[in-house]
């Protein structure tokens, strides 16, 4: 790894990082072997999560070991030293660390790697340096892996690190802190914005699948809890006479593979080797266009959609299709079919255990249930203008999200800029 060629300020100095820290390994200890009470232990997914630049100890929720000594526990982790994740499932999580707080000990778990100071530093200003595109450039052109990118230490280590003057670095510190407190705090206004805008987003298509358009229209009471009153001229139907499941195994069929995701069916780009990747999809299902696939096994993160493409999906999933004979708009009971998860309504009727993510909703309950059927005029009327609405509001909802991708950009410009010394900072009140 050669030098970076980088104009630095009087009395600023290249080093590397294996000059200033000391490298090892954390603990083999996963998720699955941690409990609620004991040490607190940092999993490399912690650091990819709630936990990325810092993480305090004292306050920290994260996995616990009761025993240390029974993982071999020798060394502990505390206040000032710096975990990084030794792998990344994509190329922005390359070079995630945090930096350790508070006053207690912890254990460095699986898949990470320790970095002690070896002398006086200013902890603080190196966690801005680590988290610069100064800092991560160095280290991702030679990630290796393919389904995973491992930054492996010999890469962190000869990766070079700006050093100011320790007072100079604490200025930056103060610096910093206040000037993404401020970009942070636009953010999270624009991310609660958004969060408002996607509860307001499912109350439009609640409020009209269920009573329609017409505020006049007399009511009567549908004998469906969840539906409640709905128009008199509606009538509600048992979910086996307007679908049928359809589980077709048809090995070679296709070899598109589907994945169900809350932005709807995609094609899964199996050359990116994430996610779950089958050994073979010789057991997979087929879908065809205007095929109806729902995860019926996670009834809270789960989804359905009508798919807008031919290929093949998991065998767990539930793929179903409306009956010909059934005067129906799909894209009405599309709305319909996904207010049942977002209004957690297929969760009532599941089965399972719901802690452990195995909360199903079985084929016979499924189609024992009873949707709202308006006459077909109105379920288009309603699909019209659901459509209409979701577009007003999701152009709001894409103008912010871009937005915040801005101050994002803005925040890794500002921190980038000033740990190299491009940028001067000022006192600070």
């Amino acid at each position: 790894m050669g030098k970076p060629n980088i104009d630095l300020p009087v009395n600023w100095s290249l080093i590397k990082t294996r000059h200033l820290f000391k490298f090892s390994r954390g603990y083999p200890i996963g998720r699955t072997e941690m409990g609620s009470s004991g040490v607190p232990c940092i999993h490399y997914g912690d650091i990819h999560g709630d936990y990325q630049f810092k993480v305090d100890l004292d306050t920290a929720i994260v996995g616990r070991v009761n025993d240390p000594s029974r993982f071999g526990v020798k060394e502990f982790v505390q206040s000032g030293q710096f975990l990084f994740a030794g792998s990344s499932e994509d190329y922005e999580g390359s070079g995630n660390f945090t930096l350790i707080r508070g006053k207690g000990c912890g254990i460095a778990g699986t898949d990470t790697i320790i970095l002690s100071p070896l002398s006086d530093i200013e902890e603080e200003f190196m966690a801005y340096l680590f988290d610069s595109l100064f800092f991560r450039q160095q280290i991702r052109p030679h990630m290796m892996g393919t389904k995973v990118f491992h930054p492996s230490k010999k890469i962190i280590k000869n990766s070079y690190c700006v050093i100011p003057p320790i007072d100079e670095s604490r200025q930056i510190v103060r610096y910093l802190n206040c000037k993404t407190s401020q970009i942070d705090s636009l953010i999270d206004k624009m991310t609660r914005e958004l969060e408002l805008l996607e509860r307001y987003r499912r109350e439009i298509s609640w409020s009209v699948l269920t009573t329609g358009l017409d505020s006049s229209m007399p009511m009567v009471d549908s004998g469906v809890d969840w539906i409640g009153h709905m128009p008199s001229s509606w009538s509600v139907i048992p979910v086996r006479y307007l679908f049928e499941i359809v589980k077709r195994i048809k090995p070679g069929f296709s070899s598109q593979v589907l994945s169900i995701t809350q932005k709807g069916i995609v094609p899964k780009d199996l050359s990116l080797h994430f996610g779950q990747i089958a050994e073979s999809y010789d057991a997979y299902q087929r879908v065809d266009i205007g095929d109806y696939a729902m995860n019926s096994m996670d009834l809270l993160t789960g989804w359905v959609d009508r798919s807008e493409y031919k290929g093949i999906t998991s065998p767990d999933y539930r793929v179903f299709r409306l009956r010909k004979q059934v005067a129906a708009d799909p894209r009405y009971f599309t709305y319909v079919l996904q207010m049942g998860y977002t209004r957690r309504i297929f969760f009532r009727f599941g089965q399972g255990v719901s802690n452990l993510g195995r909360w199903r909703l079985q084929p016979k309950v499924f189609m024992s249930m009873k949707f709202p059927f308006p006459p077909l005029e109105e379920q288009r009327a309603i699909a019209d203008y659901i459509e209409f609405k979701y577009a007003e509001v999701d152009s709001t909802i894409c103008g912010i999200t871009q937005q915040i991708e801005l101050l994002g950009k803005y925040r890794k410009q500002v921190i980038n800029d000033v740990v190299t010394g491009k940028v001067r900072t000022g006192k600070v009140s």
